[in-house]
């Protein structure tokens, strides 16, 4: 595959281009998206906190797993 200098410049130029043109495409996003969570006082808001939601705490009994395990084990041996 032999291409030319003239064609390899061009496909730098191009690439290069594309490249430019998203970089200045995500600037503008960015600061539109920033200019937008700006609020009446002038502050920036960063981040918001959730209400705290109550714990839920789990137990696990080793009974229940091993339980589980030596089934497993059954059906393994069944299908194999």
């Amino acid at each position: 595959m032999n291409i030319s200098k003239n064609t390899q410049n061009k496909i730098y130029i191009a690439i290069i281009a594309i490249a430019l043109i998203a970089i200045i495409g995500l600037t503008v996003g960015y600061l539109k998206e920033r200019k937008a969570s700006i609020d009446d006082s002038g502050e920036t808001t960063i981040a918001t906190m959730k209400p705290k939601e109550d714990k839920v705490v789990v137990t696990i009994n080793t009974e229940v797993i091993q339980d589980g395990l030596t089934n497993m084990g059954i059906l393994i041996t069944q299908e194999y």
